[in-house]
């Protein structure tokens, strides 16, 4: 595993070659990359100096590249996912603790 420069993300890998995106703060996955990563584990990970790809490679010296594109407006990710506004449960369970609800697309 490592955490970005900026310490708000955490990437993991798995023994599948899944790879998944933490967000440090609220504690919860943002994305996974499915199984299809290196194939000699355990591997080192590393964001990229921009913070834009997580590298996996292999101790047998294959790799992996994910981009990472994390939205630059994360409530309209939301909506453009989910299709509607979260409801209060859901905004529960997907945002920080302490975080209003509101209705997010219109």
């Amino acid at each position: 595993m490592t955490v970005s420069r900026d310490g708000a993300y955490l990437a993991t890998g798995e023994s599948d070659g899944t790879l998944r995106l933490w967000d440090i703060q609220s504690r919860r996955q943002i994305s996974a990359a499915p199984p299809g990563g290196p194939t000699d584990w355990p591997v080192d990970l590393a964001f990229s100096p921009d913070g834009t790809t997580l590298l996996a490679v292999a101790s047998d010296g294959t790799g992996k590249r994910w981009p990472l594109r994390l939205p630059t407006d994360p409530y309209q990710a939301m909506c453009a996912l989910a299709g509607r506004s979260l409801t209060r449960q859901e905004w529960s369970q997907f945002l920080p603790p302490g975080e209003p609800y509101r209705a997010t697309c219109t």
